[in-house]
């Protein structure tokens, strides 16, 4: 079972990829930073707001996590996309 270190949002300082849908978000971008410890292994990733909300509506299971880039293939992830950040971005 991981136990999570870190949940807060940032404003990065270098590009990031979104471990959710494994999109690349440029230098200024708010995102989620999530950091956890899971079997003594340190793990830090960033979540966009798309994928922060597909989670959070989504019947996922923390404990089991969610792949590099899994959260795009979820059925609502492009829906809940045009919704947050438009249908031309």
């Amino acid at each position: 079972m991981a136990a999570c270190l870190t949940d807060k949002h940032v404003v990065t300082r270098k590009p990031h990829r979104c471990h959710g849908c494994a999109r690349v978000f440029p230098t200024g971008t708010k995102l989620q930073l999530i950091e956890a410890v899971d079997g003594g292994n340190w793990n830090r990733s960033y979540w966009c707001p798309v994928c922060e909300e597909v989670w959070n509506e989504g019947d996922y299971d923390a404990d089991e996590g969610v792949l590099f880039g899994e959260l795009r293939r979820d059925n609502g992830w492009e829906e809940t996309r045009q919704r947050l950040e438009g249908s031309n971005a």
